[in-house]
């Protein structure tokens, strides 16, 4: 919980309507809102270079991945057909294994 200041009574002040009321039975003064000074026209611009660089800097990771893809895509592709050049070895030594077993058993 935040603690505010005390503020004087509200003779000095000024301050009129319910607030002041709340003001003068507390002794509390309200939370301040929308305090955040504004950015010099330096400091805009300083912002804003920041954000384009970050920008440019997603969107140049950005087309390198879109670069990637392709090349990700044929690689891919040149696994698969080996895999099932693989498998289908695979089903051929086994056929020879079943058939050497036959002729071990026979």
């Amino acid at each position: 919980m935040v603690k505010r200041k005390q503020q004087p009574p509200p003779e000095m002040e000024g301050t009129g309507g319910a607030e002041a009321a709340v003001e003068a039975e507390t002794g509390i003064q309200p939370k301040r809102r929308c305090t955040k000074s504004l950015k010099t026209r330096a400091q805009m611009d300083k912002h804003n270079e920041s954000c384009k660089r970050y920008r440019l800097k997603i969107k140049m990771r950005h087309e390198e991945k879109e670069q990637e893809i392709p090349k990700l895509k044929d690689e891919h592709h040149k696994t698969k057909m080996e895999l099932e050049e693989y498998k289908s070895k695979i089903g051929v030594m086994g056929n020879e294994i079943q058939q050497l077993k036959r002729k071990l058993e026979a």
